[in-house]
């Protein structure tokens, strides 16, 4: 099951260098320069800073939607817009670093919120290009869109058959592929999936493949799952019910043990073990 869908695109403002070059009198006239283009573009209405200054609290709150790789910064700024899991930050991995989040398998509305904003942004600011290299930005492997996607799944069928560390054989390229706690051996089939365009692939070209590659892991997913519940399913039954049990009457759970049982209660219901069972949302 496909869970979330992310989109990342990474600018760098000309003629400023990379973060890890510029002094702090810099990134603080680069976060104006970007605050301003923001609210001429009108893209400040209805958002709430989530952060002006660093905290380590804060700062593992924030890592839960951001990639490994982004850097946090004192000179950082991030703005979320109130009504969607849109994020503009300033000053974190690159000097501005738009993100969208979407429910389920969504790439093409999060890649056009960040599109939107762009076009906005892109009347006030002059990023920096190359004709040899399109955007430039830290990490050569976005080059030359400066852009990734993020994809969560779900994938408990090839966890249990113990094939999970096999899957990057079906996702070539330079993707980077890890469990949600960073280990796929430990991820109980939850995991993400950062996808970064080949040299020279045009950007519908990517979305396509990214499309494609998800769609046929979600296939084998679901294979996988049908061959494991035919080989006993009374007693894969019985897993999601007592998870099931343990999950709704228990009181203390440690995070391995709740991520498992999680993973086997939502595999039921992808397999209807338990029919019309309502997924609530938490934040």
């Amino acid at each position: 099951m496909i869970i979330i869908s992310k989109a990342r695109l990474y600018r760098n403002i000309f003629p400023y260098k990379f973060l890890n070059k510029e002094g702090k009198k810099e990134l603080k006239k680069i976060g104006k320069i970007i605050l301003s283009a923001l609210k001429k573009s009108g893209l400040t209405k209805n958002t709430e800073i989530l952060k002006a200054l660093v905290d380590r609290e804060k700062e593992l709150k924030l890592k839960q939607i951001l990639s490994d790789d982004d850097r946090i910064i004192d000179e950082s700024v991030i703005i979320k817009k109130s009504s969607d899991e849109i994020y503009t930050m300033i000053n974190i991995s690159e000097h501005l670093l738009l993100l969208s989040i979407k429910s389920g398998f969504n790439l093409d509305d999060a890649y056009k919120d960040l599109v939107d904003i762009e076009k906005k942004l892109s009347k006030h600011i002059i990023f920096s290009y190359s004709k040899d290299f399109g955007f430039i930005g830290i990490n050569p492997f976005r080059s030359p869109h400066q852009l990734e996607f993020e994809i969560i799944m779900h994938l408990p069928a090839i966890y249990s058959s113990n094939i999970i560390d096999k899957i990057d054989q079906d996702i070539p390229g330079n993707n980077d592929i890890t469990g949600i706690n960073g280990d796929l051996s430990t991820s109980y089939g939850f995991i993400k999936i950062i996808y970064r365009p080949k040299n020279d692939e045009k950007i519908t070209d990517f979305v396509d493949r990214v499309k494609l590659i998800t769609m046929a892991l979600e296939e084998r997913e679901k294979q996988t799952s049908e061959i494991y519940i035919s080989a006993d399913k009374i007693s894969f039954e019985d897993k999601v019910m007592r998870s099931y049990g343990i999950l709704k009457y228990s009181k203390k759970l440690s995070y391995n043990e709740y991520l498992s049982l999680i993973s086997n209660l939502l595999w039921g219901i992808y397999s209807k073990v338990i029919p019309d069972f309502r997924i609530f949302s938490t934040k």
